[in-house]
């Protein structure tokens, strides 16, 4: 019989790195038996978990069915991060659900989820790198608990009770020191062959698979200061996302070059994450009961806030930061923008 897994996991959880490993072994996993939906980059498999949702067929499975190999055991494997968010809906859950009735399929997902505070502190350093934000830590705190995008205990409780569909949680942390795609594989019950894991291991790409450093407390309190001169002055908005971006890595690269960041950037305070930590803990505790029948398995991070007040830094680390600044703002004001703006 043909199964279809689906890959998915909350925000930052290596969605494209499983991804860029998965693509790098498409043919032995093929002779395997395992066949990706996908050949593209994330919109593409975003895309393919649309159509199944919509009831459309994947091309992987029509090969299949035209092959008349169905008294072997196939995978279609679809990876896409946008597929938690869809399937938090009842009525996608039920769409997946006939889905794999309609067309004889196994249907697995697997679900990467993340513990809370480590996940909300990279969120914060992203958009600060992203100069989509100069909130402070705690603010961005408030908005993000406030969302209730990250409570697990309700968001997946269709998919989690939804008959025909197997669900297997995988924590996070279990990438640790593994091949992501891998330890995807074998949640999903696909053998985890040292070949396929040996070329998976060189499939990272930089920032795109999550490997780049999250920042320090000086570099995020530029970053922030950098934010508020060019929404003062309007840039933000007039400038394409590729321009601020390129921004970011100067001021990145001023700080790896001048060591700003001897720390990397913990906005957490004991008060906050205690408060954090209580709001999050009964749907955790739902959610791992349902998944693995025990307690949450990772530990809450107990790590020292970075406090950082820059008028208190050595005056020369706070002239080279202002300095940096000044001139960043001189650069965008003074060049045009570019024509692809995002």
């Amino acid at each position: 019989m043909t199964q279809l897994v689906i890959h998915t996991g909350m925000p930052l959880t290596g969605a494209d790195l499983v991804r860029d490993q998965l693509v790098a072994c498409r043919e032995p996993l093929e002779r395997a038996g395992v066949v990706l939906v996908a050949r593209d980059g994330s919109k593409a498999w975003d895309r393919a978990v649309r159509d199944v949702l919509g009831g459309e067929v994947p091309r992987p499975l029509i090969r299949l069915s035209r092959r008349k190999q169905q008294e072997q055991s196939h995978t279609v494997l679809l990876s896409s991060e946008s597929a938690a968010r869809a399937l938090v809906s009842m009525s996608n859950v039920t769409a997946l659900r006939a889905f794999g009735r309609d067309h004889g399929l196994s249907t697995k997902v697997v679900l990467v989820v993340r513990e809370q505070l480590e996940l909300i502190n990279e969120m914060y350093c992203n958009q600060v790198m992203r100069l989509e934000t100069s909130a402070s830590f705690a603010s961005f705190v408030g908005e993000t608990v406030a969302s209730a995008g990250l409570e697990l205990g309700d968001q997946f409780t269709a998919l989690q009770d939804s008959p025909g569909i197997d669900v297997f949680a995988v924590p996070y942390s279990r990438f640790d020191g593994h091949v992501a795609a891998g330890v995807v594989l074998a949640a999903a019950g696909l053998s985890e062959e040292p070949a396929l894991t040996s070329t998976m291991a060189t499939a990272t790409r930089g920032s795109a698979s999550g490997s780049t450093a999250l920042p320090g407390p000086v570099l995020v309190t530029a970053l922030r200061l950098l934010h508020k001169r060019l929404t003062r002055l309007g840039v933000i908005r007039r400038r394409p996302t590729d321009q601020l971006l390129a921004a970011a890595t100067v001021m990145r690269e001023r700080a790896r070059a001048e060591a700003w960041d001897d720390a990397t950037f913990w906005g957490w305070s004991e008060e906050l994450a205690t408060s954090a930590q209580q709001h999050y803990r009964p749907g955790n505790e739902v959610f791992a009961a349902r998944a693995w029948g025990t307690v949450w398995p990772d530990a809450a991070p107990a790590r020292q806030q970075t406090r950082l007040d820059l008028p208190s830094e050595p005056p020369s680390r706070v002239s080279d930061v202002i300095t940096m600044i000044h001139r960043v703002v001189d650069e965008l004001t003074a060049a045009p923008p570019s024509s692809g703006a995002a």
